[in-house]
């Protein structure tokens, strides 16, 4: 039987679509006003993730129809060509607090880096003494390609500073952001231009490292009593009020558009097939539908089908116009929905 490899589903959307445009992250703020006025009178923000997760998730759902409509950042699907066209969507500098002292106000508040290196050597982002973000970023003219994953923005030395945790900042500890967004939804939303396929690591970062985690100890207040010192130690999973909640109330962990099928390919009669432990193997080998594959149904619908023969589709084309039913084994015709493939790859000499 033959040995496939897969690819990853955001492959099968760059070799489909392009590479990426824009990465963005946002993070919830237990401050928002729709999270304040829902409060009991002296009951704190950390004692209701209930109200954390619903005011989230809300806010999740209108970013989502904002950035899909098209009113951001233009229409999804859409390709930016040049440095220039960045500058439109991406900011990394202070504004003028005596223009718009309500705008400034959320830069300061949600999209300033640190601080860290000199200023602060005890700081989260620090690693081996130097900075994991890279800041204090350096200031720019123009905005270039960059050599890793994100460009170099324009980002002018004009003077402009803000006290920010005790310590002076200027343009180089701002976070990329874009300004309609930030005003829109009040909290830290980064906002960068995806130069090459390497922001892809961290796209996909949170979605497969696996649950949290804690570690703790457990010890004895008995004295001399013996303990064993590898036990003592547990490595288990940690569940966050907010993380319950979300839970509970059946909210998406992650989403993908388009969907991605993955297309069966194998050898003649070498097919994979599914079952219970308690079937009956000898009604499962008289049943027709397991011989029926998306692969063999493909050849079988291009002879049947003339609406399959006129379009003359590749096995990889198919997804686009027909649709796999896994109840009766067939596909057909497509009516709504979008969808691209992922064919396995298959090396001709494994078999």
């Amino acid at each position: 039987m033959a040995r496939f490899s897969e690819e990853e589903p955001e492959e099968d959307k760059n070799r489909e679509y392009g590479k990426l445009d824009i990465f963005l992250t946002m993070t919830c703020i237990p401050n928002w006003p729709e999270i304040k006025e829902h409060l009991h009178p002296g009951e704190e923000e950390h004692n209701r993730p209930d109200l954390l997760a619903r005011v989230f998730k809300d806010k999740l759902s209108i970013m989502h129809d904002k950035l899909t409509s098209g009113e951001i950042f233009g229409q999804v699907g859409s390709m930016l060509l040049t440095p220039e066209a960045y500058d439109r969507i991406v900011c990394v500098e202070l504004p003028d607090k005596t223009v718009d002292t309500y705008f400034y106000s959320f830069v300061v508040r949600h999209m300033m880096h640190g601080p860290c290196g000199n200023l602060n050597q005890s700081n989260v982002c620090m690693k081996d003494g130097r900075c994991k973000n890279h800041y204090p970023k350096e200031f720019s003219e123009y905005t270039t390609h960059g050599t890793g994953s994100y460009p170099i923005y324009h980002r002018k030395n004009d003077k402009r500073t803000t006290k920010v945790r005790g310590k002076i900042l200027d343009n180089s500890w701002v976070i990329p952001y874009n300004p309609t967004l930030l005003l829109l939804f009040n909290c830290h939303i980064n906002v960068e231009i995806c130069c090459d396929i390497r922001a892809l690591k961290y796209l996909y970062k949170y979605v497969h490292k696996g649950h949290d985690k804690v570690m703790f100890r457990i010890a004895s207040d008995t004295p001399g009593t013996d303990i064993d010192e590898i036990a003592s130690f547990q490595d288990a999973r940690w569940v966050s009020p907010v993380e319950a909640a979300w839970r509970i109330f059946g909210f998406p962990l992650h989403g993908m558009f388009p969907a991605v099928l993955q297309l069966q390919v194998h050898m003649p009669k070498f097919q994979t097939v599914h079952f219970d432990d308690d079937a009956d193997l000898e009604e499962l080998l008289l049943d027709e539908r397991q011989k029926r594959t998306m692969l063999t149904e493909f050849f079988r619908i291009n002879q049947i089908d003339g609406e399959a023969r006129r379009l003359n589709l590749l096995y990889k084309e198919f997804p686009k116009h027909y649709v796999w039913d896994s109840q009766l084994r067939t596909w057909t015709r497509r009516k709504r929905g979008v969808v691209i493939d992922r064919l396995c790859v298959v090396n001709p000499v494994e078999n």
